[in-house]
């Protein structure tokens, strides 16, 4: 197509002559595409200056486009929440964002606004609020389709979850996890995958727990980010599993994580882990000092349980162990209450202990009340459930109910062989899921680059024709422009060849009729002449008659032969050439030029003289004038300048 174009540009005589242009036309495309790329990527990827003060921040944030500044926006104001000191910055900003979007009419800020305000909430422990905040949330932003659902599920679930409504904060975790898979959101699934692997940790389901950690890794991998809490729980599940002790090389791989925690949260969980490697290094007075670090008011309610247990360990190596650990317990019901299946879990053998020595401590109903308060949670780890049954068999054994006793025994062992086939059964499918997620991860690394290579490839084409459209039009618009150009340049030069040759026409009419004046005056002077010749020699009665008819005749002649100078005129418009050859002609003055022109043109010094009206002695004075300017030697004749 190409080469046929060129063909054709070539017959019509553009290819040569257009070269430059087209070549130029072509590096102005070039460098116009580029631009438009980097302008769109500019605009979909805005860039600011990290800064601490709400100012500098908005100096930069109000330049950015709606749809996009909101998120950076509140992204900046969680990252100053979590600064110490810095809750003025972060009202002011937020008063900045809120104004602009109150006179955009922005339901973006508010849906950002009521998630950065659940985080809130959810800070100051309160969680009721932090729920309604969340759900409003989520109502607003189901109006838009760039805003991820990933952003108001992880407050709602947490929400829920300080609530005590298990249930519901799984179903979010899940629901935040399936979109942020779906859309290939790493960032958001790490969390997701890291706080439902942290559930099922805390409620003994090691193999659920195990898969999630798994794939919080491999989308920190693909983020290049490993959060605090995901290597805190990878350490947590290997201490359970096999050991505290084989933990320490993990402390030492991730020490650069584990020793700069993003917030109090992080820092809580890292300090938990931390004393439970020294209980287990038997460093008791390092984990104790740890431990008042950690004190009741300021802990977060996610660790409740975490630290009971360790409290209670350090507790179980004094003499008076029992007392200490029951008056604990006591202080701290409120707390077993409120997460029942992790403290079954995490605490069995402690519980098992104090109540023996006190069976009090848990009266029956008190058990049997929060068993039904938690029995969505209770109904999916058969170990909590086991571990509840031995602590009723305590208690029907200190009432003397034996037989009970004994139902309530097998039917603790009934649920640790349950869990223990389902445990079993979840590490199998751990080790063969790893395997084929393994193969399954290799061939879909394949089937993406592929996806990718061919997606480049045809970007690549689209770009190449688009640009070669854009090239082609271009050159169509430039040759059609140069084509209208050179019209405009041809109809010029009609229009001057045309006025040309009129004016060619009108001076060789002017000259005939000058010739037929001059060939007229020569005739009149003849036959004047000759009549006058012939009054002289007439003989008449009536002398003084013709003496007047004769002199009426020769004032005639006078009137005839005294002037005509558009002759010379004439003939200088039409030997322009021949002035331009000589400029000094143009220093002289209109007669000058007319007795030059006319002696050029051969006429005599007589007839210069009647034509230009001066005397012969002028014409020759002026003759030496020019000849002198000139430098014209008096042998030249004056029609050999011409």
């Amino acid at each position: 197509m190409l080469e046929i174009m060129k063909n054709k540009l070539t017959q019509y005589g553009f290819w040569n002559l257009n070269k430059k242009y087209i070549l130029l036309a072509f590096l102005v495309l070039i460098g116009f595409i580029f631009l438009i790329f980097l302008r769109s990527d500019s605009d979909i990827n805005p860039k600011i200056t990290r800064s601490n003060t709400a100012d500098s921040l908005w100096q930069q944030l109000e330049k950015i486009k709606e749809g996009t500044y909101e998120m950076i926006t509140f992204r900046e104001l969680h990252r100053l929440s979590q600064m110490p000191n810095k809750k003025k910055e972060h009202d002011k900003l937020l008063g900045y964002v809120l104004k602009r979007g109150e006179q955009e009419g922005n339901q973006r800020v508010q849906v950002y606004y009521s998630i950065n305000k659940s985080f809130d909430q959810i800070w100051q422990g309160k969680y009721d609020s932090a729920l309604l905040f969340g759900q409003k949330a989520m109502e607003l932003g189901k109006g838009f389709s760039d805003i991820s659902p990933c952003l108001y599920y992880s407050p709602i679930s947490i929400a829920y979850y300080q609530l005590g409504n298990l249930s519901e904060a799984i179903n979010y975790m899940k629901m935040g996890y399936e979109h942020a898979k779906k859309v290939e959101d790493y960032s958001n699934l790490n969390n997701y995958a890291t706080n439902l692997g942290t559930y099922y940790f805390n409620n003994g389901m090691y193999g659920s727990a195990s898969r999630y950690f798994q794939e919080a890794v491999a989308a920190g991998q693909k983020t290049g980010r490993i959060s605090n809490v995901l290597v805190n729980n990878i350490i947590s599940i290997k201490s359970t599993e096999l050991g505290v002790l084989t933990t320490i090389e993990d402390w030492k791989k991730y020490d650069s994580i584990l020793s700069r925690p993003n917030n109090e949260f992080e820092r809580q969980l890292t300090t938990l882990n931390k004393v439970n490697l020294y209980q287990a290094q038997k460093r008791w007075e390092e984990a104790s000092r740890l431990l008042q670090q950690t004190p009741d008011s300021a802990l977060d309610l996610y660790f409740i349980i975490n630290k009971m247990s360790l409290v209670l360990n350090d507790l179980d190596r004094k003499p008076d162990r029992l007392i200490q650990m029951s008056d604990y317990v006591r202080e701290h019901k409120h707390w077993l209450r409120r997460n029942f299946t992790q403290g079954l879990m995490e605490l069995h053998t402690f519980l098992n202990a104090v109540v023996e020595y006190n069976p009090n401590l848990l009266p029956m109903d008190t058990l049997k009340r929060w068993e039904l308060d938690n029995d969505a949670n209770l109904n999916q780890n058969a170990l909590a459930k086991s571990f509840l049954n031995e602590l009723y068999a305590k208690l029907f054994i200190a009432s003397g109910n034996y037989a009970m006793a004994n139902s309530k025994l097998n039917a603790a062992m009934v649920y640790t062989r349950e869990y223990m086939q389902t445990n079993d059964s979840l590490k199998r499918a751990d080790f063969i899921e790893r395997m084929e997620n393994a193969r399954i991860n290799e061939k879909l690394d394949d089937l993406t680059l592929e996806l990718q290579q061919k997606t480049q490839r045809n970007q690549l084409v689209t770009i190449v024709l688009i640009a070669l459209l854009l090239i082609l039009g271009l050159t169509i618009l430039v040759l059609w422009l140069l084509n209208r150009k050179r019209e405009k340049s041809l109809e010029l030069i009609q229009v001057q060849l045309y006025q040309q040759e009129e004016e060619q026409r009108f001076l060789r009419k002017e000259r005939e009729l000058n010739d037929r004046i001059v060939s007229i005056t020569h005739m009149m002077m003849e036959k004047t002449g000759d009549l006058i010749k012939q009054l002289k020699l007439m003989k008449s009665a009536n002398k003084d008659d013709l003496e007047e008819i004769r002199r009426a005749l020769e004032a005639m002649v006078r009137v005839d032969t005294g002037t005509n100078p558009q002759m010379a005129d004439t003939l200088m418009k039409e030997n322009d050439v021949l002035l331009n050859k000589y400029p000094a002609i143009q220093s002289l003055n209109l007669t000058e030029r007319r007795i030059f022109i006319l002696s050029v043109e051969g006429f005599k010094s007589k007839d210069i003289s009647n034509l230009v009206g001066v005397t012969p002695q002028y014409i020759h004075n002026v003759r030496s004038k020019i000849r002198k300017i000139l430098g014209i030697e008096n042998q030249i004749h004056w029609e050999e300048l011409k």
